[in-house]
């Protein structure tokens, strides 16, 4: 599934929260439509 097909099956008000946990850097992305 590419990543647009994937943006298009959020709909409404749904929040989409990826977090990746490494060994000394953490990041964390929100997305909101």
């Amino acid at each position: 599934m590419k990543k647009a097909e994937k943006k298009a099956l959020v709909t409404g008000d749904v929040i989409i929260v990826g977090v990746d946990i490494a060994k000394k850097k953490h990041w964390a992305r929100i997305y909101n439509p």
